[in-house]
């Protein structure tokens, strides 16, 4: 039997009560309700928790709306003779209801049952009545008394007769049949709304209608907007990492980040580093660690310690199968121009940024937990500007991006705004006051089963091959720590570079290319056992046939070579004929269309899908297992 206690409702307001219904403790035999009414100033979800377990949620619509959280106990619950009685009882089931008036109030009373649509199906002045057969459905049972007094309240019925018995209570006695019964455990009622803080506080939720909770939720303390603030993957996926600008100054020398639970309940809070970057700006550098797989945060940044950021989301990957996109030379400029296309007077609007904006949404779609760049964020590496597009998107807060160095990027503003993991000569990096540039851009970071090998293979530019060899010795160190590290932990090993050595593009002729190749860049990928090479710089689409040796491997099992085409750059190179070796090469394409790629890791299985980003169509696609 489930007992309802209501209070004096205008019927108009009980005319848009709405209710969710959920069960606590399910193994209980009992069954009792609770409605808890809300009014709150702006649109908001209340939530109860029954010993730090969620276990009701209503939208709370903002005016003049009485929305009603519901409450279903299935369980023991206490009795209370404490407590006087309400203006009416009623208790319901299967058909049955009866109604305790409080004499007082609802002496006369006119008692009437109301389909949905207004008509009246049963009518009585406060005596009994009943129908034997009432069609199944939603109704509205309404009490009026003398002075205005209303109760009206929703009735869910099965079908079949329906009796209604009308009664008046003895307001002197201490029964509990007129009493409420407190539902047992720890309550706490939160009420949220985006842009406000939070209300949260304990509550014994009482069969029957508990007292209205009115609630005016504040405005929350808007918090600063980062300047191009960025994400990088850590070194695992239990590792997080931030980066950000601020203005120079005494007041923005330090560097917090916190992060929150899904209920915006403080994680953990941990302090990085800052430093002078470009002319008037600081750089700031932080991490969390030992976050909690395939888990909802948010977090939050600040230049002191004082004032924060907005908060802004992020989830962690699961710890087996993920997804990441892989895209490059998105060349952000500083605001749209007109450019002349390479090797001819064609002119075109360099509209890049409103097309990495594009993009990136659509990589958004696809639910990615990361993105693996291969260089040219920018296209001019000294303008902070071109960072400023890079990171304007509102994905880049949410969704962390592992750059490679292009040839664009040259500058070691590159490290001001990329976090890198596992990076060699890190402490080198940032001498602007001496006039300084120390360049490296070579690292690794273990995701799940994946090994990513981050290569900078766009800042040395060899003039003859024992240069060429030198750029191969460090590429051959920066595996051998990478794998030394994370021996038995991954399956399959993932390549990141700019300067494509199996392209179809009039770059793949370039002399450092070249020079790297017979270095032993790809001798290189064979020795370390690469299974995937990835590349951009020639704004054209390649993918090779499984490689080894320099040449298409017999059996299946080598290196395959993927060049990505321009994320967001309107330059496209045409193929040169003679690099299109169909003997190694398994798709090219030049569409002159903006692209990405999409993976798909599940364990010793990885799918690959290349999408046209303006059509929003695959263009490429690929299954590989092990």
């Amino acid at each position: 039997m489930s007992t309802f206690v209501h209070n004096k409702i205008p019927a108009f307001l009980c005319m848009i009560i709405t209710t969710v219904l959920f069960a606590v403790n399910a193994s209980a035999q009992s069954m009792d309700t609770a409605y808890v009414p809300f009014k709150v100033n702006v649109d908001a979800t209340a939530k109860a928790y029954l010993n730090g377990a969620k276990e009701a949620e209503k939208f709370i619509r903002a005016g003049n709306y009485r929305d009603t959280l519901r409450i279903i106990s299935e369980g023991p619950t206490l009795a209370s003779s404490a407590k006087a009685s309400r203006p009416v009882i009623m208790h319901s089931s299967r058909g049955k209801i009866s109604l305790e008036l409080s004499r007082q109030l609802y002496k006369n009373a006119d008692i009437a049952l109301y389909s949905l649509n207004g008509k009246q199906i049963l009518h009585s002045k406060a005596t009994s009545i009943s129908h034997p057969n009432v069609v199944m459905g939603v109704y509205l049972l309404s009490v009026k008394g003398i002075n205005g007094n209303t109760f009206t309240t929703r009735l869910i019925h099965s079908g079949g007769g329906m009796n209604i018995n009308v009664a008046f209570a003895n307001e002197n006695s201490s029964s509990t049949s007129l009493m409420e019964k407190p539902i047992p455990g720890n309550w706490t009622i939160i009420v949220s709304a985006e842009g406000y803080n939070d209300t949260s506080y304990a509550f014994t939720p009482e069969t029957g209608n508990n007292p209205e909770q009115n609630i005016t939720l504040r405005q929350a303390v808007p918090g600063f907007e980062p300047e191009m603030l960025g994400l990088v993957p850590g070194a695992t996926i239990a590792e997080l990492r931030f980066t950000w600008y601020s203005d120079e100054g005494s007041a923005n020398n330090k560097t917090f980040v916190q992060i929150f639970d899904a209920n915006g309940s403080l994680v953990k809070e941990a302090e990085g580093i800052s430093g002078k970057a470009s002319t008037g700006k600081l750089y700031h550098k932080a991490a969390i660690t030992d976050l909690t797989p395939n888990t909802q945060y948010k977090y939050s940044v600040s230049n002191n310690g004082t004032d924060w950021s907005n908060k802004y989301n992020y989830k962690t990957p699961k710890s087996a199968a993920f997804k990441f996109a892989a895209t490059g030379d998105q060349h952000q400029i500083s605001a749209p121009r007109v450019i002349t296309i390479e090797g001819s007077s064609y002119t075109i609007t360099d509209n890049a940024i409103e097309m990495w904006g594009q993009t990136l949404g659509k990589i958004a779609t696809h639910n990615v937990d990361f993105i693996a760049g291969v260089g040219d964020q920018v296209d001019s590496a000294k303008v902070e500007k071109g960072y400023t597009n890079f990171f304007a998107p509102p994905q880049m807060k949410n969704i962390p991006y592992a750059a490679a160095m292009g040839n664009h990027d040259i500058d070691s503003i590159f490290f001001c705004h990329f976090n890198l993991p596992n990076h060699t000569a890190r402490n080198a990096l940032f001498d602007f006051s001496g006039g300084k540039t120390v360049i490296n851009g070579n690292y690794w970071y273990l995701y799940n089963n994946v090994l990513f090998v981050v290569l900078n293979t766009a800042f040395f530019y060899p003039n003859d091959l024992p240069g060429a060899q030198s750029s191969i010795e460090r590429f051959d160190a920066v595996f051998t720590s990478a794998k030394a590290a994370n021996i038995g932990k991954y399956d399959w090993i993932i390549v990141q570079h700019h300067e494509s050595t199996r392209s179809v593009g009039s770059h793949a002729e370039d002399k450092e290319v070249l020079l790297n190749k017979e270095a032993g860049f790809e001798t290189l990928m064979d020795k370390h056992g690469a299974d995937i090479v990835l590349a951009g710089h020639d704004h054209v689409y390649v993918r090779t046939k499984p490689m080894k040796g320099g040449k298409a491997a017999t059996d299946g099992k080598g290196a395959i070579y993927i060049t990505l085409t321009a994320a967001a750059s309107p330059k496209f190179y045409p193929i040169v004929t003679k690099l299109d070796d169909k003997s190694i090469m398994e798709k090219t394409l030049q569409n002159n269309r903006r692209g990405f790629a999409i993976f798909d890791v599940n364990g010793t299985s990885i799918s690959f899908k290349a999408y046209d980003a303006e059509r929003d169509v695959i263009v490429d696609s690929l299954s590989l297992s092990k």
